[in-house]
């Protein structure tokens, strides 16, 4: 049995080549897949796409500057914790102790674990 022959409008692909449009709208307007995208761009030979960019290398902080970064932390948090109503702080805190209450409650025999 013969494969049924895709047909495609090579004027579409090499205007959306040209665009700059992705492999998936490409595709996606063709009526193909991804993978077909890719073997039409080499069977008309359109150009290659240029590979992205790698991001710059960062150095490492300087001591200073790690210090400077956990103070900013550090105010900031202390600003959040004083805005934080005592209600909101005694909830946080019960949550807390909920877990670890819920954590303790468990052993662990070496085969498996057991409540206590």
């Amino acid at each position: 049995m013969p494969r049924k022959q895709w047909t495609y409008d090579l004027a579409v692909l090499q205007r959306l080549w040209a665009a700059g449009k992705t492999h998936i709208e490409i595709a996606a307007a063709l009526g193909c897949a991804e993978k077909q995208v890719e073997q039409l761009r080499r069977r008309h030979a359109l150009p290659r796409r240029p590979r992205k960019q790698a991001p710059p290398v960062t150095v490492d902080p300087t001591p200073e500057q790690i210090a400077t970064g956990a103070k900013e932390l550090r105010q900031r948090h202390m600003e959040q914790m004083q805005r934080e109503t005592p209600d909101a702080s005694r909830a946080r805190a019960n949550r807390n102790a909920q877990v670890s209450d819920a954590i303790r409650r468990y052993s662990w025999d070496g085969f498996r674990f057991s409540g206590i």
